[in-house]
């Protein structure tokens, strides 16, 4: 498992911490994957003094045909979202929705909403964007339904995935 270096800690030696811009390369059976930790905020500021860090990911391999797949983490909008587009080609992004908040944290967001996720897809003029972690728990705000209106009203639809349990996603890489 790679997460942030607090994760690693926690996780007790079974995993890779990495610090913000730090990569790593896996490989297995002559495949080799590229994953580098990019920033991402979790909640407002000073926020994750309690909830503790967050991470996303940049994913490259070999045969990508529209550049690397972006994977936002638990993170609200925020501005290092401009350097990651200023350093990487990204052609798709896996991003958490849903609008995660709690009542003890009143109006404190911990994931990205509808329109942080449409500002996303057009900072990092994203090609496919798959919206995951937006459903199951009470703790999400926004509905899958009115994220989809929000991105419909953005011209966004058409590149947007939803995924179905137990399906795949179609879409090239």
């Amino acid at each position: 498992m790679i997460t942030t270096q607090a994760g690693a800690k926690r996780l007790g030696g079974n995993a890779l911490g990495l610090k913000t811009w730090q990569g790593t390369t896996l490989a297995s059976n002559g495949f080799q994957i590229s994953v580098t930790a990019l920033p991402a905020h979790h909640g407002s500021l000073g926020s994750h003094l309690i909830v503790g860090e967050t991470t996303g990911f940049l994913l490259e391999w070999n045969g990508q045909q529209h550049g690397a797949l972006y994977i936002s983490g638990d993170t609200v909008r925020f501005n290092g979202i401009h350097e990651i587009a200023r350093r990487y080609k990204i052609g798709s992004a896996i991003l958490h929705i849903g609008s995660a908040g709690f009542p003890i944290t009143g109006p404190i967001r911990f994931t990205l909403n509808a329109m942080d996720a449409v500002n996303i897809v057009r900072a990092l003029n994203l090609l496919h964007v798959i919206p995951i972690h937006h459903e199951g728990w009470s703790y999400f705000r926004e509905t899958k339904e009115k994220t989809d209106r929000v991105f419909t009203e953005a011209g966004i639809a058409d590149i947007i995935q939803w995924l179905s349990l137990g399906k795949p996603a179609d879409i090239a890489l």
